[in-house]
């Protein structure tokens, strides 16, 4: 009884396991949708032949049949989840997006801060910590006098 047990799988193991099925199928999607109408120009100009075109509506297919089958095997995991195992997948990317772009913004801004305090040779160095640090109203955008909008806009939001 025991080596039977060992063997099962939860159901919240399977249910994470197709949602990341499902999200590598958004990306997929998203890929072939963003790819569809550049390959179809290429093949109306000439530049690459009707075999590639063909080769690409099979991949469609392929997918199409996939995300069925994983909204098939999540249906019968748990009732409903057929329904919104994609919408999850597709709100997982959009976060992890989100959080890419925050985090883009941030290095950019200190990059810009650490460029300002470099052009006017200031001992005062910005790190994470410091554009970050909102505690006493003191920022070091209101040490130096430095920094973007965006930035401004952060802190003042922020206090």
């Amino acid at each position: 009884m025991h080596e039977k047990d060992s063997k099962t799988v939860s159901v919240p193991m399977l249910q994470a396991a197709l949602i990341k099925r499902a999200t590598d199928d958004v990306i997929r999607a998203v890929t072939l949708q963003t790819n569809k109408q550049s390959l179809n120009s290429l093949v109306t100009s000439g530049a690459i032949s009707q075999d590639l075109l063909h080769q690409f509506n099979s991949a469609e297919a392929e997918l199409e049949t996939e995300m069925a089958t994983v909204q098939e095997e999540a249906e019968m995991l748990v009732k409903g989840m057929g329904a919104w195992v994609f919408q999850i997948s597709s709100e997982l990317l959009g976060n992890c997006r989100q959080r890419e772009l925050r985090e883009e913004v941030l290095r950019m801004e200190i990059e810009n801060l650490t460029l300002y305090h470099k052009f006017h040779q200031s001992d005062a160095k910005p790190t994470p910590e410091r554009v970050l640090n909102t505690e006493a109203g003191e920022t070091p955008l209101q040490e130096s006098g430095a920094g973007s909008s965006t930035m401004k806009k952060r802190v003042s939001n922020s206090n």
